[in-house]
Order: structure tokens, then C-alpha cells, then sequence
């Protein structure tokens, strides 16, 4: 039986002020609903003689899969913010109703989400656009053995905080590169500022 994490109810800010008519319970069911999935599909693969998806897919993917979860799940529970329906517009979540069809290719208002297993927040954005930020970082046992007896991804940090382009550093392209942009020192410190929870 693979195990399942928890979600650490205590570790949620008491203070922190949220956009949208978000709440902190929204984050929490959404962690729950991530979880889940992650259990219930390991546990699958690991019933066929398969690896968990962590170890079944490359980082960047993997990332990439928590936080399309991520953005679905939060967009389920929330009730000030849609999904965009826009294909890679931004941000990931629109204030319901604020525009046709829930549907922008770059707006100022809504929530962007991102997920990372960088320490601190500074992950990479495709671009240094004004909106509110969710950067959620998480940590997987890619080192105990036997591989079932690893300790399931789980979410350390959540952070949430309104960014500017003023907060960003913009990332050189390389040959075979996109170019991004990524929080600098103080976009860094206004993002840790808004630390909604906290687990280890």
C-alpha cells in the first residue's frame, strides 16, 4: 500500500490576506485532492511491477503535471476564479466572469500558478507580467530503498503575492532555450512575504 500525505492543517497563515475571495481552505483541499491522485495513481503502477510517477518522469515534467493539478484543483474549490480558457494564456486562473468566454491571453488580474522543487521560490515564469502569484514548492524521496517504502511528494511551501515586472530578472535565451524571467532578491522577498503555508 503506498503511502499518502497529509496535509499539515496548522501550517496555514491565520493573517495572510488573500485575492479573490480566496481561503485558505481552498489551498487545503486542493493539496488533499493532489494527494490523492498521487496515491491512488502510484499505487497502480506499482501494482504492475511499474516505478511511481516521480521516478517514472523526467523533473521538469513532473513539475509541470503538479502544477497543471495544482491549478485545477484550486479552480474547482475556489469561487472568485475560473480557468482560463485561453491555450497557455495567462494568468492560469481569471477572476470568474471578468472576461469573455473566462478566456485572456495576458491579463493583469487573476491568480498565476506555479509549482517547484527549488528552495525559496525563485522559479522560472515564461515572462515578467504584473498579476498574483501561487508558487508552491514541493519535495519528493527520490533516496530510500526499496522505492515503495519512499516518502510521498509533499507540498513544503505555498506562496502567494501580487508581482510586477519591476520583480523580475530576465533570463538570456540560449541556443536551444526559451526565454524566461525569474523573481529577483526583492520580487524574492514581496513573493516569501506572502508565505501561506508551511510544512518542514
Amino acid at each position: 500500500m503506498m503511502r499518502r500525505a497529509r496535509v499539515r492543517r496548522e501550517g496555514f497563515s491565520a493573517t495572510l490576506s488573500l485575492p479573490y475571495a480566496l481561503k485558505a481552505e481552498v489551498f487545503s483541499i486542493a493539496m488533499d485532492d493532489i494527494y490523492e491522485m498521487l496515491a491512488t495513481a502510484n499505487e497502480a503502477l506499482v501494482s504492475r511491477g511499474l516505478l511511481r510517477l516521480e521516478e517514472s518522469v523526467r523533473g521538469a515534467i513532473y513539475s509541470g503535471l503538479l502544477s497543471d493539478l495544482m491549478a485545477e484543483a484550486v479552480a474547482n474549490h475556489a469561487t472568485g476564479l475560473t480557468k482560463n480558457t485561453y491555450p497557455n494564456g495567462h494568468p492560469d486562473l481569471l477572476p470568474t466572469g471578468r472576461y469573455a468566454d473566462n478566456a485572456a491571453q495576458s491579463a493583469e488580474e487573476g491568480l498565476e500558478i506555479k509549482v517547484t522543487s527549488k528552495r525559496g521560490g525563485g522559479v522560472d515564469m515564461h515572462g515578467d507580467r504584473s498579476a498574483w502569484y501561487c508558487v508552491a514548492r514541493y519535495e519528493v524521496d527520490y533516496a530510500t530503498q526499496p522505492v515503495v517504502s519512499r516518502d510521498p511528494t509533499r507540498f513544503t511551501h505555498i506562496w502567494v503575492a501580487r508581482l510586477e515586472p519591476k520583480h523580475f530578472r530576465k533570463n538570456a535565451r540560449g541556443p536551444l532555450g526559451t526565454r524566461t524571467a525569474t523573481p529577483h532578491a526583492e520580487g524574492l522577498k514581496v513573493l516569501r512575504a506572502g508565505l501561506l503555508y508551511e510544512d518542514g
